[in-house]
């Protein structure tokens, strides 16, 4: 991601906001599986890559790894995307997801395989925080709702969330989908730009398309009132 916002002529800020915690295997998960292998589920719906990879590894300790491929072989797997092959969860509960499959008559079973945690070294995201209340920062790029939660939570740390909240108000907030841009929302931030396509190459260019389409204008049409030259 640093390599492409170098591309289109940024300077990357990197701060590591998401730590990927696999989840024991608990009973619920031991359900599940015996539910697969059982040929009692009629689909499974994989939203991550790294979600598809815990999940088998995981049950592994409970089935071979053959067993449980044959068993995906014989179920509808529906998959988020090209990357991933009840639901399978990623961090966090998609509560609209699950909602919406009940309404249409079907018994969920969310299997969550990994959650997310705040990084072990907290260094770059406490001198993001700082950087943007600072006002060295254009563009701020979130390719999942928890790294805006956690951003927050670190503000908080230091009592600055309000300060946080006023700084990302003056910079460009890019957001890989609509899940991300309801999380900024909720915080009472308004995504500029969201990815017409949820991967990290659309989300970068055009954030930077809209930032150079920004400036474009304001070298054309002049300061706004009230703003310095």
């Amino acid at each position: 991601m640093s390599r492409l916002i170098e591309t289109y002529g940024g300077e990357p800020l990197l701060a590591p906001a998401i730590r990927e915690v696999p989840v024991p295997l608990n009973e619920e998960l031991k359900e599940f599986g015996k539910r697969l292998v059982g040929g009692k589920l009629d689909m499974v719906i994989f939203l991550t890559g790294v979600g598809s990879r815990a999940m088998i590894g995981t049950l592994g300790e409970e089935h071979s790894t053959e067993r449980l491929l044959e068993a995906l072989r014989k179920v509808k797997v529906v998959a988020r995307g090209p990357k991933p092959l009840a639901v399978q969860e990623y961090g966090v509960s998609n509560e609209e997801l699950l909602e919406k499959l009940r309404k249409r008559g079907a018994q969920v079973f969310p299997v969550s395989v990994y959650q997310w945690e705040l990084p072990e070294d907290l260094g770059p995201l406490r001198n993001a925080v700082e950087a943007v209340i600072a006002g060295q920062v254009d563009v701020a790029l979130f390719t999942t709702g928890v790294q805006v939660t956690h951003l927050f939570r670190v503000a908080e740390e230091k009592g600055k969330r309000a300060e946080l909240r006023a700084g990302l108000h003056r910079v460009v907030k890019a957001s890989v989908g609509p899940s991300t841009t309801k999380v900024l929302e909720s915080y009472g931030l308004k995504a500029e730009v969201e990815a017409t396509h949820p991967k990290m190459g659309y989300l970068v260019r055009e954030a930077a398309e809209h930032v150079a389409s920004f400036m474009r204008n304001k070298q054309k049409n002049g300061p706004a009132v009230g703003e310095e030259e």
